[in-house]
């Protein structure tokens, strides 16, 4: 799923390049929301996922000792980066439905001779 998500990505990013010579304001959100996005994508699924097993692997239960509370932590952030996630990935799609309403049927295409 996260690859589909990252196709997509890049295709809306070549998409804002090839529709226009300058984007405007909210092309730049957009690119900015996926951005984020994606650099949260890549932090849970690099960083804070792999840590979180290997702390069940070496035995840690949450909250409890040490390594619990070690695990909790890494499991709230997860959590937030989840959630955070999930609120821009909404309101790219704000973003989209908004520019789509916005603009001329066929701003992105070019006539033929």
């Amino acid at each position: 799923m996260p690859r589909r998500a990252a196709i997509i990505a890049v295709c809306e990013v070549v998409g804002t390049r090839a529709r226009a010579k300058s984007p405007a304001r909210i092309d730049i959100a957009r690119l900015a929301v996926i951005g984020v996005a994606g650099a949260l994508a890549v932090v849970q699924g690099l960083w804070l996922s792999p840590t979180i097993v290997a702390l069940h692997r070496a035995g840690a239960v949450r909250g409890s000792g040490e390594l619990g509370m070690k695990l909790d932590r890494f499991h709230s952030w997860s959590e937030t980066c989840g959630k955070t996630e999930s609120l821009l990935l909404v309101a790219l799609v704000v973003l989209l439905a908004h520019a789509m309403s916005t603009d001329p049927p066929n701003a992105g295409r070019r006539e033929r001779d």
